[in-house]
């Protein structure tokens, strides 16, 4: 059961490690990923680091190629222009369904939210944490499910992209 755990642990570590440097823009597109450069950076074994790898080729943040190589995955700016048009219809669904549980108490919270994004805009990550925590709350409001899981989803697939520009 330890080593359970302690495998678990170690590939989460694995995947935050990793997940956040390619969000991050730290590893851009087409980056090979080397499993044992990772694991000996974080003190772990090839497998968690394998693992994770796998996980992120799961979210579409890594692929794998044939001979079990992994690269950052990169899109083309057709592909990146199709999620933010993807992105844009659910949000205006987001949006429909948040205005009919509309509050004035919900409102000043988005309008907080939105005052927050307006000052960090100098500093490219935290606008983007604050751009993302705005559009949760849009979603939250709506009470879907699904809906904030595939926003989420796209926003993570595009957050490199952002960066960049």
């Amino acid at each position: 059961m330890a080593i359970e755990l302690t495998l678990a642990t170690a590939q989460q570590e694995a995947y935050h490690y990793l997940r956040d440097r390619i969000l991050g823009g730290e590893l851009p597109g087409n980056t090979r990923v080397n499993p044992a450069e990772i694991a000996k950076t974080l003190g772990i074994s090839r497998m968690p680091v394998r693992e994770a790898l796998r996980q992120l080729n799961s979210e579409g943040l890594v692929t794998m190629r044939p001979n079990r190589a992994a690269f950052v995955s990169s899109l083309t700016a057709r592909e990146v222009e199709e999620l933010f048009e993807i992105r844009a219809a659910l949000e205006v669904l987001a949006v429909k369904s948040a205005v009919l549980a509309m509050t004035p108490d919900s409102l000043g919270e988005l309008v907080a939210l939105k005052d927050r994004m307006d000052r960090a805009r100098n500093d490219p990550a935290e606008w983007l944490k604050r751009h993302d925590d705005f559009h949760q709350a849009i979603c939250a409001l709506g009470d879907r499910t699904r809906l904030p899981q595939e926003l989420g989803r796209i926003r993570l697939a595009i957050r490199p992209y952002l960066l960049m520009y």
